[in-house]
């Protein structure tokens, strides 16, 4: 019995120590597979950031996850380079995959950030205001309030909708109810 419980500590022993090599291997193999890429800040979030790549393999908006350390200080116009597992989500912005290390490498950066990325980055319609100032069966007056850092793109096109009871509803068919939820539209374009 003495024998038996020997051998099987010395097979549970080498077992485990096979498993470390193989864990310490798996682990180098991942490391060596990293891709580092490097990019300037362009707006800091709660948990995440929006970096502009600079570089060959990655320009272009991406959004960057904090990693364990959280926000060590991140602020607009950084230097940084980000070791990442290579994966990239198609979607706008970017997603990097699996972000294990960011580092600032300049904390002001040569590269200047476009217009149109800091549009996207600081503007929104949820900080435009219209207020209706007047509405005939000639025209309408209306007063657009932009609150954003950046201005929020819009066009000169408008569309005035009107709610119409639908007065051929038949009772039958999924699209036809009777409500005062129909439209009818006038579109003015720019031209």
């Amino acid at each position: 019995m003495k024998k038996f419980v020997k051998i099987l500590g010395i097979s549970l022993l080498v077992i485990l120590i096979v498993a470390i090599i193989l864990f310490a291997v798996g682990y180098i193999i991942i490391k060596n597979y990293m891709e580092t890429i490097k990019g300037v800040v362009v707006k800091v979030n709660d948990n995440s950031m929006l970096v502009m790549g600079i570089t060959d393999n990655l320009s272009g908006l991406m959004s960057v996850g904090f990693t364990d350390e959280g926000n060590i200080g991140y602020k607009q116009g950084q230097e940084i380079s980000i070791k990442f597992d290579g994966t990239i989500m198609e979607s706008y912005p970017a997603q990097l995959g699996n972000v294990e290390k960011i580092k600032i490498t300049q904390e002001k950066s040569d590269v200047e950030i476009p217009e149109s990325i800091l549009r996207y980055c600081y503007s929104s319609k949820d900080n435009v205001y219209v207020t209706l100032l007047d509405l005939t069966s000639k025209g309408i007056s209306i007063i657009i309030d932009d609150l954003n850092e950046y201005p929020y793109d819009f066009f000169e096109d408008y569309i005035i909708r009107k709610k119409v009871k639908n007065e051929n509803y038949t009772g039958e068919g999924i699209y036809s109810e009777a409500t005062e939820n129909s439209t009818s539209s006038y579109t003015r374009y720019r031209g």
